[in-house]
């Protein structure tokens, strides 16, 4: 008889997991044409790179805390678009949420 293969997972294997199949779900919801990308065997890495290109900077942020992944990425992805932001024109601010350089 053939004994099968049992893995134990821990509380905090099965939350890493939830918050990973969740970004995916938000980023499905935010741009469903990135149905290619998320596939489930996205790597966190890789799913913090779409959430930061998503202008999901939080919630890229709570994925690098969890699987403690560098936050560099996070904060370049963040600083290119508040630099673009400020150099292009104001609408463009509302669009990623960010302050508008408005000394009126």
């Amino acid at each position: 008889m053939k004994r099968r293969r049992v893995d134990v997972l821990g509380l905090e294997d099965i939350r890493k997991e939830y918050v990973l199949i969740h970004a995916h779900l938000k980023l499905l919801k935010n741009s469903p044409q990135m149905s290619q990308l998320t596939r489930p065997s996205l790597r966190p890495d890789e799913t913090v790179g779409l959430l930061t290109n998503a202008g999901m900077f939080d919630l890229a942020i709570e994925l690098c805390q969890i699987f403690s992944l560098p936050m560099t990425p996070v904060f370049e992805g963040l600083l290119l678009k508040y630099v673009v932001c400020q150099l292009v024109s104001a609408d463009l601010c509302i669009v990623f949420h960010l302050p508008t350089n408005d000394n009126n």
